[in-house]
Formats: structure tokens, sequence, C-alpha cells
């Protein structure tokens, strides 16, 4: 009966890590990182970029189903501006991406440059590059 018990703990405590895996994309950031996700992953892709303070960027993209085979991730390095206010992510091959902050609503977006007056408007085509648009929580 103990062996019955002990395997019924060890199970759900199985259960409740695969869980936490299933709905976290990379697990916690490193100290002093800051994290911009779209936080979805059902709806629309989603997108997770880890920002390092080593000048590094690791990016997530992952769906409703997760792990190793299913998720795709980059790295490569960033440079953010003097104001804060532009991000430029640079993969290994060279190709670059820049992203703009905006403030909308209480929330920090970063999108494209042609997205940013997007961002602010109010239409079903805002709320929804509202909804797969990297956030952060970090002002």
């Amino acid at each position: 009966m103990k062996t019955s018990a002990l395997s019924r703990l060890v199970l759900a405590g199985l259960c409740a890590m695969l869980a936490a895996c299933a709905t976290t994309p990379s697990g916690p950031a490193e100290a002093g990182s800051t994290v911009l996700d779209n936080g979805d992953g059902v709806k629309h892709p989603g997108r997770r970029i880890e920002l390092r303070a080593d000048g590094r960027f690791e990016q997530t993209l992952y769906s409703d189903i997760r792990g190793p085979e299913h998720d795709r991730v980059m790295t490569g390095s960033y440079r953010i501006s003097e104001d804060h206010k532009q991000i430029t992510l640079a993969a290994p091959g060279g190709s670059e991406q820049i992203l703009y902050r905006e403030s909308h609503a209480g929330k920090i977006y970063w999108v494209k440059s042609g997205q940013r007056v997007l961002i602010h408007e109010k239409s079903e085509e805002a709320e929804r590059l509202r909804d797969v648009s990297l956030r952060s929580e970090k002002s």
C-alpha cells in the first residue's frame, strides 16, 4: 500500500512538472535579462525573446505544442538605443530586425517601423496587432 501511495505522489509530481513545461516558453530568464513575449502560441504563433545583460538574445518561436522538437530557437546579438526606444536584433547570418517601443493603454509593445501608428488606433486590425506584438514588463 505504501508503494501505491508513493507511486501516485510521484505521478502527480511528474504531471505537474509536465504541465508547467507546456505553459512556460523557455523557463525563467537569466538574472538581469529582459523578456519580450507575445504571450500566446495558441491563437497565433508564440514569440519570446530574452535580451540578456551581455548583449546576446535568445528567440524562441513556439506553439501550443511545446518541446525541443517543436520550438524553434535562434540566438544572436542586440543593441538598444540610448533612449531605450529601439532594439536592433542581429542574427548570426547578418540579417537584422529593428523593433520600436510603443506604449499603449498601460502596456509596452515592440513593433516594426510600419506598425508604430497602427498600434495606437481603435480598429480590429490594431487589436490584432496588439495581440500578436511582443510586449515587455519593464519600461
